[in-house]
């Protein structure tokens, strides 16, 4: 669900890693991993980047900040916190909370004012909090890739039917931090004329 309530499915393909998010100091990535037999793909490891520090969260809720495994269940002086099976990430503009469903994840998406440090995000959920208030509706089911609500690399936002444009969302690691596409982790992609723009969403199974 983006941050304006607009729904679409972005399959990709299992074993792929993909951008969920990308902002200044921020990069959220997800490997995807199969989910049934028909096509469908779940979450099941998710890679947040804040500034210099790693967290990683597998689908059974194991926390990794670092390298290490998390102790207890607060971190990075409060940055990172679990309860149960939920782990909520605060740094920045973003509230995150990524909880375990046992075999697969699920991520909501919450912030007061994406835009506060100049920067608008990107990535297959970022890009929906763009501030226009129009909710993205795109393809659904199987062999959905975003067509309809997710944009090219020409800023366009694709055709419904369309299954290529979700590669250009591939990343080479739940860290990658590095890609070229939509990347907006070193600040790049400044627009000092934006809108301020609160955004709550999620991407899930």
């Amino acid at each position: 669900m983006g941050a304006d309530g607009g729904k679409y499915d972005v399959q990709g393909k299992a074993g792929k890693t993909y951008n969920i998010l990308s902002d200044k100091d921020m990069q959220v990535n997800a490997k995807f991993q199969a989910y049934g037999g028909g096509g469908a793909t779940t979450m099941g490891e998710i890679g947040v980047t804040m500034g210099q520090d790693q967290v990683q969260i597998d689908k059974a809720g194991k926390v990794t900040i670092n390298g290490a495994a998390m102790e207890g269940n607060s971190a990075l002086d409060g940055a990172v916190t679990k309860s149960g099976k939920t782990v909520t990430i605060k740094s920045g503009e973003y509230e995150i909370k990524v909880t375990s469903a046992g075999n697969y994840l699920n991520a909501a998406f919450n912030s007061d004012n994406v835009a506060a440090d100049g920067v608008m995000p990107h990535g297959l959920w970022g890009q929906t909090a763009d501030g226009d208030g129009k909710a993205r509706n795109g393809d659904k089911g199987a062999g959905a890739q975003g067509g309809g609500a997710i944009e090219g690399l020409d800023g366009q936002i694709t055709k419904k039917g369309d299954k290529t444009t979700v590669q250009q969302y591939e990343v080479n690691g739940i860290f990658d931090t590095g890609f070229s596409n939509f990347n907006r982790f070193n600040g790049g992609f400044t627009n000092e004329a934006v809108v301020p723009a609160a955004a709550t969403g999620q991407a899930t199974e």
